[in-house]
C-alpha cells in the first residue's frame, strides 16, 4: 500500500498533472477562490512520478495566475467590487511562497506501489469531495470526463484495485450507464426544450469563468 514520505515545499513548475485525470474543474471559480481566500491546501503528490494525485485543478489555477498577472489584477478588481473595496486580495495569493519568479506550495508526498494504486488514490480523492448526501455514483460521474473515467474504472477493476467510493455491486451499472451516455443513449441526453416563438427575446450578460470574457446571450 501507499506510504507517506512526508511534507515538502515544491515549485509549481516541477509538479506534473496526473495523466488521465478524469475530474472536470471550474478553473474560473478556483482562481477566484484562491485570490479571495488564499491558498492553504496541501497538494498530494506521487513521489515516484512527481505527479499530482490530488489538486490538479488547483495546480492549473496557480499556473494560470502566475502566467497572467494582468488578468489576475482584473479579476481581483471585480472581486473587490463584488465583496467590498475593503476586501484584501494579495498577489501572489496568500499562502504561496515566492522565490524569484517561482511559486512554491506545500505538498504531501506519498510513494505508491503501482500505477493502479496511484489511479485509485486520484479517483478516490476526486470522489471523496462528492461523497455524502443522497448522491449515487451515477450522479457523481457527471463531474468527470466520461472516456477518462470509464478507462480508469475498467483498468482498476481488472487490477482488483477499485477506489473505496465505488462498490462492486454498482460498478457494472455505472459502467453500463456511462457507456450509454458516451454513445449518446444515456441518462444525460435531455430533450431540447420547446421554444415559444411568440416569447419576447431577452438579453443576458454572461462571463466565461475561465477567461472572464464578457458576452451577451439572447434567449426567448
Amino acid at each position: 500500500m501507499a506510504k507517506i514520505i512526508g511534507t515538502a515545499i515544491a515549485s509549481i513548475d516541477d509538479l506534473n498533472y496526473f495523466e488521465g485525470n478524469a475530474k472536470k474543474h471550474d478553473i474560473g471559480k478556483i482562481i477566484e477562490s484562491i485570490l479571495l481566500y488564499g491558498f492553504f491546501q496541501t497538494i498530494l503528490v506521487c513521489k515516484r512520478k512527481n505527479q499530482v494525485l490530488g489538486g490538479n485543478g488547483r495546480l492549473e489555477s496557480l499556473i494560470w495566475l502566475r502566467q497572467n498577472p494582468s488578468d489576475a489584477e482584473n479579476i481581483a478588481r471585480e472581486l473587490k467590487a463584488r465583496y467590498g473595496t475593503d476586501t484584501e486580495i494579495a498577489y501572489p495569493p496568500a499562502g504561496i511562497t515566492v522565490k524569484g519568479k517561482d511559486w512554491f506550495v506545500n505538498t504531501l508526498e506519498v510513494e505508491t506501489v503501482s500505477d493502479a494504486e496511484a489511479i485509485a488514490i486520484n479517483l478516490q480523492d476526486n470522489f471523496s469531495v462528492l461523497d455524502g448526501g443522497d448522491f449515487t455514483n451515477l450522479d457523481k460521474s457527471k463531474a468527470f470526463e466520461v472516456d477518462a473515467l470509464l478507462g480508469q474504472l475498467e483498468a482498476l477493476n481488472k487490477a482488483n484495485f477499485l477506489p473505496v467510493s465505488v462498490d462492486n455491486d454498482d460498478l457494472d451499472l455505472l459502467l453500463r450507464e456511462l457507456e450509454n451516455q458516451d454513445s449518446g443513449d444515456g441518462w444525460n441526453d435531455e430533450p431540447e426544450p420547446e421554444i415559444d416563438e411568440d416569447t419576447e427575446e431577452k438579453e443576458i450578460d454572461c462571463e466565461c469563468p475561465k477567461c472572464n470574457f464578457r458576452f451577451t446571450k439572447i434567449i426567448k
